[in-house]
């Protein structure tokens, strides 16, 4: 089984690969694949795909179980979860599920066609520092697939989600990052040191 990472990772930080790492380290999962999203479903701006996938690669060089496709990134047009995974189930041949963080899950309801990509595909929802999960939200997950979101803490072989993993807590986010880099502050220990060579050779984030 592989997991699919979804997200922005702009940049990505030590906390996206020590999540990636720890869920690969279960015996029923095969490996992680950062998925880079090309655009930003809501129309926020974010850095080039291509700057975010090398710096993706530089964060997990030598990582054996993990990897990084571009498979999201020829995205033009807004890129919406259901149709990533719609063309995932397309061409991945082995059992995958798809790992958001839990502010995702708060905020699932502002996704396109939410009903059906609950139903359809499997689910990883990470837990997150300082994040509460919002208990109306989980009401209505659960109106819809009849089915609880309980928190975990472990990924099994039988394992069909939608789940909440409990996973390592890092009090890390990529908009810190961001901000302290634009106030000529240094993110070191929160970014691996090659990525924060490559920001800093292609000059990102340091203009509001």
């Amino acid at each position: 089984m592989i997991g699919y990472y979804g997200g922005s990772f702009d940049p990505v930080h030590n906390g996206h690969v020590g999540i990636a790492r720890f869920i690969a380290g279960f015996e029923a999962v095969d490996s992680v694949c950062f998925v880079p999203a090309g655009t930003h479903p809501l129309g926020k701006q974010i850095s080039s795909v291509h700057h975010r996938m090398e710096m993706i690669r530089l964060a997990i060089n030598g990582i054996q179980e993990l990897s990084v496709s571009d498979v999201d990134s020829s995205c033009e047009s807004p890129s919406y979860t259901i149709d990533l995974l719609t063309r995932l189930r397309q061409i991945e041949m082995r059992p995958f599920f798809f790992i958001a963080g839990m502010d995702n899950l708060n905020h699932l309801f502002e996704w396109k066609d939410w009903e059906q990509l609950i139903r359809v595909f499997s689910i990883v929802f990470t837990t997150r520092a300082g994040q509460l999960l919002d208990e109306t939200a989980l009401q209505r997950i659960f109106s819809v697939i009849g089915k609880k979101i309980t928190l975990s803490n472990r990924l099994g072989n039988d394992f069909s989600g939608p789940m909440l993993l409990r996973v390592p807590d890092y009090a890390i986010s990529s908009s810190e990052i961001r901000k302290m880099i634009l106030n000529g502050e240094s993110p070191s220990g929160m970014i691996n040191l090659d990525v924060l060579n490559y920001i800093e050779t292609h000059d990102l984030y340091r203009k509001g």
